[in-house]
């Protein structure tokens, strides 16, 4: 269990406000010293009020004095991403921290953090497909995208476009989506090869109305893949 002293004018002060909308309670939530980086990190999770997804944040801080800490950085995989109101809702309960402490990561947690470790290396060995997806989206509103009404949809109609073994491929057939089957143009950049994948949405454009297109390209790792696969 572990007690982290985070005062509230520091919060106030990194989330640059103080009136966000009501979330939902977090579902868990742990703490985890990173050696390496001489920092701590809070992962919690927070089902989402209006897309029902279960969002993961996480909170990096470092101690400043001996008495208190100082937020570092954070993330949230709602569609605001950061400082939105699952992000205050943990520094929150950091800041309680000192009356109702946070446990360690649980054995379900290691557990699942060496499976992710394990598939970050057979990636690395090449064990993995390539996979083009499609979703639409309703576009977020209020204030600096913080404040989204209840009835929006972060993702919908989702849809697998092609599972491909090669990267270039996978980004070849996201991409001829976007162009045939979207109509959207690519700058003449989206044509050359790149050793990431792809991704696009339409949020930017004017030509949608009630909702917009995104389309990506994720790599998932293959349990005990052979290279004849891959050739």
């Amino acid at each position: 269990m572990t007690t982290i002293r985070l005062r509230s004018l520091t919060i106030r002060n990194y989330m640059g406000d103080d009136s966000f909308n009501w979330c939902k309670q977090i579902s868990n939530i742990h703490v985890e010293n990173e050696v390496r980086t001489n920092r701590v990190k809070v992962e919690a999770n927070i089902r989402g009020t209006s897309t029902h997804s279960n969002y993961s944040i996480n909170i990096w801080l470092s101690l400043r004095s001996a008495n208190s800490f100082i937020i570092v950085d954070s993330s949230c995989t709602c569609p605001v991403g950061d400082r939105c109101k699952h992000i205050n809702k943990v520094l929150q309960r950091i800041r309680d921290s000192r009356r109702n402490p946070i446990p360690g990561p649980s054995r379900q947690h290691r557990e699942m953090q060496v499976r992710r470790q394990n598939a970050e290396n057979q990636v690395d060995r090449g064990a993995c497909v390539y996979i083009a997806f499609s979703c639409k989206s309703e576009p977020e509103t209020g204030d600096w995208h913080r404040h989204m009404p209840p009835q929006t949809k972060d993702k919908f109609d989702e849809k697998m476009l092609g599972v491909f073994f090669s990267q270039q491929k996978a980004n070849r057939c996201a991409k001829n989506y976007v162009r045939n089957d979207l109509g959207f143009d690519l700058s003449d950049d989206d044509d050359e090869d790149e050793d990431y994948n792809f991704e696009y949405d339409s949020s930017e454009l004017e030509e949608f109305d009630q909702y917009y297109e995104k389309v990506w390209v994720e790599c998932k790792a293959v349990e005990d893949a052979s290279a004849r696969f891959h050739a």
